[in-house]
């Protein structure tokens, strides 16, 4: 139906992140009206984004359902997915409420094919630790630049230095039946990993630090350089919202 009109496919993926924290957490929701609550009665924000977005035709410029397999407009199979799906983290309540707040669980959901009638997604989830000391600093200087929402990239050196610990990772299959594959089941990792790609790094950078064949030690770029300043509060821009029909 969603392709028929040319409408963008999408999931309830603040609920679903909601409803992964209680799991992986052993806590239950708390209810809320006007969403002035903490998400879970243990204190745990959730927080989840889904890439499944509408692409863009780049002959053009139209705006197609994720599913589409040819433009709605010019006929087109070229497409451009946008990169820019992320996390929104409030760093006022982060801080008003440090101590509350014990973990972050994000859930990062992306298709892993394009069919409309069969499906797949690849689910992971992280557990980030509110007392870590990098994900501090990098909540704090977005505060410092006045802006009370940070823009959490996933995969980005902020994840990365955060200690972003991988409780699950698994591939989901909707058809007939709904079947789901794990990779990794682990909910008392606490564990982030030990590297991020090299990619993330500038190439002047890259000449102060060890590349791993393409990785490089978290904690030697955190120690080297700190965190990633940069302009975090930067608008994303003047919005026109007829300009990709």
């Amino acid at each position: 139906m969603c392709l028929d009109w040319n409408q963008g496919f999408t999931i309830d993926s603040g609920k679903l992140g909601e409803r992964i924290s209680f799991i992986v957490k052993n806590t239950k929701g708390v209810n809320s009206n006007g969403g002035c609550a903490f998400d879970a009665q243990d204190g745990t924000e959730a927080k989840a984004c889904f890439t499944g977005q509408t692409y863009i035709c780049p002959d053009c410029k139209a705006k197609n359902n994720y599913y589409a397999t040819e433009c709605h407009k010019c006929g087109g199979t070229n497409r451009r997915d946008p990169g820019d799906t992320r996390w929104g983290i409030d760093t006022k309540a982060h801080f008003l409420y440090y101590g509350q707040i014990p973990d972050y669980v994000v859930t990062f959901i992306e298709p892993t094919n394009q069919s409309a009638t069969n499906p797949t997604f690849r689910v992971r989830v992280y557990k980030i630790s509110a007392d870590n000391v990098a994900f501090n600093e990098i909540l704090n200087h977005q505060r410092s630049t006045g802006s009370h929402h940070k823009n959490f990239m996933p995969f980005s050196q902020d994840f990365y230095m955060s200690n972003p610990a991988l409780l699950i990772d698994c591939n989901i299959n909707v058809d007939d039946e709904f079947v789901i594959d794990y990779n990794k089941f682990d909910l008392d990792e606490n564990e982030g990993p030990a590297f991020m790609p090299s990619s993330l790094l500038t190439k002047k950078q890259l000449k102060e630090v060890s590349d791993f064949e393409g990785e490089v030690l978290i904690d030697q770029v955190y120690n080297t350089f700190g965190i990633k300043k940069g302009s975090q509060g930067k608008s994303r821009g003047q919005l026109d919202r007829n300009k990709n029909l």
